[in-house]
């Protein structure tokens, strides 16, 4: 058996900032598919490549979330 120290305010912190991160994917990924940002402005913005952000709007669309 494995015993690991449970920090529920730590993880409640983890959960928040990874929605608040989701979230703001979302939005660029919507401003692009509504025609009010370019991928190069909204990666950018996401901090990450242009092909990442394509592969997860690819990724959204189907489904899938990484």
């Amino acid at each position: 058996m494995l015993l690991t120290e449970y920090d529920e305010v730590e993880q409640m912190k983890l959960f928040k900032e990874d929605g608040i991160k989701e979230g703001r994917m979302l939005t660029l990924m919507e401003f692009v598919q509504k025609g009010l940002l370019s991928i190069k402005d909204a990666a950018a913005q996401a901090s990450i490549s242009e092909e990442a952000f394509i592969k997860k709007m690819a990724d959204q669309s189907s489904g899938r979330r990484n």
